[in-house]
Formats: structure tokens, sequence, C-alpha cells
């Protein structure tokens, strides 16, 4: 969790802090994300209206134990 946090925006560690997830938009398709905690469904592509639409699972192979 302390690598993912390192890479977010203020805003973005602010709104993850306070609802459990951030959004971002995708660099290559401009595409709008949700990226939330989990293991399970954890990202989602938001539509133009704001809805939740297709989701994905991303799940890292190893845990380090130094994270918590």
């Amino acid at each position: 969790m302390c690598l993912l946090r390192g890479w977010l925006t203020a805003q973005q560690r602010a709104q993850f802090d306070a609802k459990g997830y951030f959004d971002l938009v995708g660099c290559d398709t401009g595409a709008r994300y949700r990226i939330r905690r989990g293991t399970s469904v954890n990202v989602r592509e938001i539509d133009a209206s704001g809805r939740l639409g297709m989701g994905w699972c991303f799940v890292p192979l190893a845990r380090s134990s130094k994270e918590t």
C-alpha cells in the first residue's frame, strides 16, 4: 500500500483516505477509472455519465513483508 500511495496525487490520496477509492484518467486511452482496495473487481471503468462500467481484478503476485 505504501508503494501505491507514493504514486498518488494529493487529491487522489485524500479521496482514497475518505472513500476507499480514487479516480484517474488513463494516459493512453483517456478513459476514466475508479481504483479501490481489494482483490475482486477493484478497477472499474467510469462512463461519460459517471456510472461504473466494466471491471477488472488486479492483485499483486506477492505481498512484501514491509507492507501493512
